[in-house]
């Protein structure tokens, strides 16, 4: 047993070391509230980067919002230019402006929720028009769809490829 008594004072202080660490290890987990507390911190942080990215997204969704708006509003010329083009059709066609503007008024009113007050007042009388003005509707999209089938069957039918031409041609 003859060692070096600095290589015994060296075990001695690893080993006071291990033990100083395994009681401080011990200590930690019997305190309950200090560990609890370390917890809820690392659950703070944790949700501390989840928000700080989240944010992050925002902002840069918004930047992208922004710019893509930025680029969807037409210039001051093109602007001009739409207006001008807008009293032109205004001032060549008056009444289907008025007409337009009363039906598009009419499908807004549609869409609106009806009041107590209107409820009170107009009755039944509004649900007959609100029910005719639908069935109208539905009866002018059928007539459009026939329309528009019929136009594409008469072109088809008068369409180059179905013309006969004289045996020279062909």
């Amino acid at each position: 047993m003859s060692q070096d008594p600095e290589a015994i004072r060296r075990d001695i202080e690893d080993t006071q070391t291990r033990m100083g660490e395994t009681v401080e290890a011990l200590a930690y987990k019997t305190d309950v509230p200090a560990r609890t507390r370390d917890a809820v911190n690392d659950r703070i942080d944790t949700i501390k980067g989840a928000v700080t990215g989240v944010a992050a997204n925002v902002r840069a969704s918004a930047a992208n919002a922004a710019s893509s708006a930025a680029n969807a509003i037409p210039s001051r010329e093109d602007a001009a230019e739409s207006l001008r083009a807008m009293n032109s059709l205004a001032s060549r066609n008056p009444l289907g402006i008025a007409i337009g503007s009363v039906a598009v008024g009419f499908l807004v009113g549609l869409c609106l929720p009806v009041s107590d007050i209107e409820r009170d007042r107009v009755g039944q009388l509004g649900e007959q028009m609100t029910d005719q003005a639908k069935a109208a509707a539905s009866n002018a999209i059928e007539q459009g769809k026939a329309a528009v089938t019929q136009a594409i069957g008469d072109a088809l039918t008068t369409s180059p490829q179905s013309q006969t031409y004289p045996e020279r041609y062909s």
